[in-house]
């Protein structure tokens, strides 16, 4: 009874540490698509404002913008934190892989310039934002492909 008791708890084991790495590459999934909607709201602000002469419509729009992006930078810093946790835990080397990256793009940094930038260059600050969403998706699929690998 013993030995089934522990080859069950290894195989919960096993199954619990690869929902830990799937639930980290949903939570990039779900940051690089923040990325995605601040790309795509942004465009509705610059297309409203193109050809104006002044100040830009919808000040108070980008500011809620600026806040979400500040927000997700957060989020992101949260994530590495989470994904340095679980390497050290399971040492998969995929996952120091994708912390390395992060860390080297500064991730996090660029996003909270991204959040003040998205203020005053709002085109520059669309490109950007549609950049760290497909990094972000890549990481995710990176850390999606190791966690089944087991």
């Amino acid at each position: 009874l013993l030995a089934e008791l522990e080859k069950l708890s290894e195989e919960m084991n096993r199954i619990l540490a690869n929902l830990e790495g799937s639930t980290l590459g949903k939570r990039l999934k779900a940051a690089s698509r923040l990325q995605n909607d601040v790309a795509t709201k942004l465009g509705g602000q610059v297309a409203k404002n193109f050809g104006r002469r002044g100040t830009p419509a919808g000040g108070e729009r980008l500011q809620e913008l600026s806040e979400v992006e500040g927000r997700g930078s957060q989020d992101v810093s949260i994530i590495m934190d989470d994904l340095q946790s679980y390497y050290d835990r399971r040492r998969l080397a995929n996952f120091r892989t994708v912390l390395e990256e992060m860390r080297q793009a500064d991730v996090v940094g660029q996003l909270r310039t991204l959040a003040d930038d998205l203020l005053k260059h709002q085109g520059l600050a669309i490109s950007q934002a549609e950049y760290w969403s497909d990094n972000l998706d890549r990481w995710a699929e990176d850390l999606v492909d190791a966690s089944k690998g087991g």
